[in-house]
């Protein structure tokens, strides 16, 4: 599947044409952008219930955990698919963007950056959880491909949303509802990779 945004499929080729003036590199530029916004499905099928799938692809930057929440800081260079997908068996509560600096997303800082917050319930486990994109010196644009919708369950692999080029995504769950963390920091990882095993 590709995420057709036509804002951003013309703009980097726009802008190689302005600085180079060259038909050649923006034909690559079109190319790079097309496989860019490539979304490859990632549903499912074999649904393990106390897992909780890595709902991106990226290098793990940090992994913080205090009495409240374990969070985890993804960073997605250009060549990771920036493809975010549901986690575990949920439903999309609701979406908060929130205005913000465009700082390079590997800072620990960029946190503050522009954003999208996505707040999702699992009802197997009884738990709130979010998941925020993040936008990067260069990304101007976080697309949402779900709705918040109470009546609606979505499921592991399904598409959540979609962040152009470099960027951040942060995984928030309760501390409590954790039974093992799976991943390491300074490591990376593909979509769909246990994050954690699940507690009531």
């Amino acid at each position: 599947m590709i995420i057709l945004d036509i804002r951003s499929l013309l703009l980097l080729p726009i802008m190689c044409y302005l600085f180079t003036k060259n038909w050649y590199i923006v034909f690559v530029a079109l190319l790079f952008c097309t496989r860019f916004m490539n979304s490859p499905d990632r549903l499912q099928e074999d649904i393990k219930h106390d897992k909780f799938y890595s709902p991106a692809s990226g290098y793990i930057k940090f992994i913080n955990t205090d009495k409240e929440f374990v969070t985890i800081s993804m960073f997605l260079n250009i060549f990771d698919n920036h493809t975010q997908y549901i986690p575990t068996v949920s439903y999309l509560k609701n979406i908060e963007h929130k205005h913000g600096i465009f700082e390079p997303a590997y800072l620990e800082h960029s946190v503050n950056n522009e954003r999208v917050v996505n707040t999702l319930y699992n009802p197997t486990y009884d738990f709130n959880f979010t998941i925020t994109q993040i936008t990067g010196i260069l990304t101007r644009r976080i697309l949402s491909l779900q709705i918040p919708n109470n009546n609606k369950l979505l499921y592991p692999g399904e598409r959540l949303g979609f962040i152009m080029l470099g960027s951040r995504v942060d995984i928030s769950i309760p501390t409590k509802n954790i039974k093992q963390i799976l991943v390491n920091p300074n490591t990376h990882i593909s979509e769909m990779t246990p994050l954690f095993i699940l507690k009531s």
